[in-house]
């Protein structure tokens, strides 16, 4: 063992003398210069390498192994998932595609038989809730009125157009639910998608951990043969989770949490730029695995701008930079209420400073945003105010709007072979006031009007014409317009649509959209002018966005049909007590009070009346009555506080 131990001392001191001597600076001997020869060797190594690497290749491409990213989304893990769509054989022998039970709550009923007929041009329409029809019916969709266009354009072929869009489907689920029925012969796919994004917490943490350089190694080999057999066999013997047959179609299993539109407290949402750049990229992906899908199957593809409400819709959560120092967040919210001050009392270039200066200290907080836009839009500075509506839509902390990036990736696609990009958004702009989207294209925040989807399908027509898919006869675009606008408005139930839209002006009203609010509520009536009821919801609606003039219209309207409707006369009052004119609006109160004596805010608002027209010991007794009613009543309370008295 001794001399063993002295040998290799020997050794080692023998190896640090030759070091010295060959090194010549600082005995450190300099490695990794490698003469001529060495560099040819490994050179040739690197072709044969990569010669057997692409032989390897071709060989598997032979035998059918495709890549790993053709199978996975990169971005979505090795998740299980569940078919959208079953194939059934009828009674006639014919094979007919079906919505799987478990999606029935997504999707509409569509069937279409499985292997296309001949002679038919056969189109998918996919995307969110608003490729779904929402939210009314799928015939009043886009691809509703596709569907009935073609069929009086051009009569020479039998059209299908199959509308696919799924409830909160973001562009994941949607490039799944193509890879469903890419198979079925689609000879184009429409997809108009985006603004579901974020409305699913999905987690990147495992990719947001992974070094760049390694992700981007990782995904190059994603998109190799030898990847994706890698992968298979990493899968057999259970190193990896499968995927199943279609890895693709839409769940991303535990991966996923869905987060509610009416969970906007702090717990819900909160600025998150990292998780933001990820979603952005995921999208990005979404869309190329789209293309590539149609094109493998020979399917031609027409994506759609995403558009949503800008100027109407006002950001659901704001939120200050988290690095303003005390001084600076008091600063910003002085900044800030004077702005408010100012657009309130109609000044719209002071409030537009103000407004400007909190921004230098925070430009990010998307209330700010849309109020500089206001005030800009007042000002008369129409670009500006453009820029910044958008600019505050993109800033929202909870983003359930397609923001401008996404829409720029959509249109990025334009020029690519066997892609067409519909800017739909711009479209909608040339309509629109001051070139900024509203209520006259929207239901509420993305959900557009029946007469925008007509639009869409409209261009969607154009396309394929200019194509040379469709073969219009003479005067087509005159005659078929009006005839099928007729057609598809003349299905549609208006008693039921506008019970929809009293309801989603409710829900409005509750997210205090009150511009939408009211915008549904007018909708309404004018499908059902003689319902009195509808008229009552448009007053209320129009009272607490405090258009009074409004408000007081509706309520006469509704009583001229209802003439008993107690909503209605309260209403009525309360508007009148609001115009100075307590004598008219206590008349009111009255008459309501003589069938519901026992309605305590109408009381408490009598004893505003009185309160006002000088009645100080009627009003205190109707306040007493009304705290009587309802002990809680603060009207009831502030009165009596106001005539100091217990």
């Amino acid at each position: 063992m001794r001399k063993r131990v002295d040998v290799s001392r020997s050794r080692a001191g023998k190896a640090r003398g030759e070091a010295r001597a060959e090194g010549g600076n600082g005995g450190v001997r300099r490695r990794g210069i490698r003469g001529p020869g060495s560099v040819r060797k490994v050179l040739f190594a690197a072709v044969v390498v990569g010669g057997v690497l692409g032989l390897l290749e071709v060989v598997l491409g032979w035998l059918g192994v495709r890549p790993a990213v053709a199978e996975r989304d990169p971005y979505a893990g090795f998740a299980p998932t569940v078919p959208h769509f079953v194939v059934e054989c009828g009674g006639d022998g014919i094979e007919r595609v079906r919505v799987a039970e478990a999606k029935r709550d997504v999707l509409n009923p569509v069937v279409f038989e499985a292997r296309k007929p001949p002679g038919t041009y056969r189109i998918v329409c996919l995307g969110g809730s608003t490729t779904y029809g929402r939210p009314f019916y799928e015939e009043t969709s886009f691809s509703g009125w596709l569907r009935a266009f073609l069929g009086a354009i051009d009569r020479s072929r039998r059209w299908e157009v199959i509308n696919a869009g799924a409830i909160s489907y973001a562009s994941y689920r949607v490039a799944g639910l193509l890879e469903e029925l890419a198979r079925f012969e689609p000879d184009l796919v429409v997809v108009y998608s985006g603004h579901n994004e974020f409305l699913e917490r999905r987690t990147y943490e495992g990719i947001l951990k992974t070094p760049g350089l390694v992700r981007g190694a990782a995904g190059l080999v994603s998109r190799t043969r030898i990847g994706g057999l890698i992968q298979s066999v990493m899968e057999r013997v259970g190193l990896v989770g499968r995927g199943g047959p279609r890895a693709l179609t839409a769940r991303v299993g535990d991966e996923v949490r869905r987060i509610p539109i009416n969970a906007v407290g702090p717990e819900a949402y909160h600025r998150d730029d990292r998780f933001r750049a990820e979603v952005l990229a995921h999208f990005g992906a979404s869309l190329e695995r789209i293309v590539k899908t149609a094109r493998n199957f020979g399917t031609q593809v027409v994506l759609v701008t995403p558009v949503s409400n800008e100027r109407d819709f006002e950001p659901l959560k704001s939120e200050n930079r988290t690095d303003l120092s005390a001084a600076e967040r008091e600063a910003w919210r002085s900044a800030y209420r004077l702005g408010l001050e100012r657009l309130a009392a109609g000044d719209a270039e002071q409030a537009a400073a103000a407004f400007e200066a909190a921004r230098a200290l925070d430009g990010r907080h998307a209330g700010l945003l849309y109020r500089l836009a206001r005030a800009k839009a007042a000002a008369g500075d129409r670009e500006a105010a453009r820029l910044w509506y958008a600019a505050a839509r993109d800033e929202d902390i909870v983003p359930l709007r397609a923001v401008s990036e996404i829409v720029a990736m959509v249109r990025s696609f334009s020029g690519r072979e066997g892609v067409e990009v519909i800017d739909f958004e711009a479209e909608l702009r040339k309509d629109s006031e001051d070139g900024v989207l509203g209520k006259e294209s929207f239901y509420d925040h993305v959900h557009i009007t029946v007469d925008a989807h007509r639009k869409l399908a409209w261009r969607i027509v154009e396309e394929l014409v200019d194509a040379g898919v469709v073969r219009p006869g003479a005067d087509w675009e005159r005659t078929v317009q009006a005839g099928v606008h007729e057609e598809v408005t003349g299905r549609v139930d208006r008693e039921l649509m506008a019970r929809e839209l009293l309801m989603l002006s409710e829900a409005m009203e509750m997210l205090r959209q009150s511009t939408m609010a009211v915008a549904c509520a007018e909708r309404a009536v004018e499908l059902v002018p003689e319902d009195g009821g509808a008229w009552r919801v448009l007053g209320w609606r129009a009272f607490r966005a405090e258009r009074r003039v409004l408000a007081a219209e509706a309520f006469r309207s509704a009583l001229d049909r209802e003439p008993g409707d107690l909503g209605s006369r309260e209403g009525l009052g309360v508007v009148l007590l609001g115009e100075g004119k307590p004598a008219e609006a206590l008349e009111c109160f009255e008459r309501v009070l003589q069938v519901a004596p026992g309605a305590a805010g109408v009381q408490a608002w009598r004893g505003r009346a009185l309160e006002a027209l000088g009645r100080r010991g009627e009003a205190v007794e109707a306040y007493r009555v009304a705290l009587a009613l309802d002990p809680t009543h603060g009207e009831a309370r502030a009165g009596l506080e106001r005539l100091r008295l217990p």
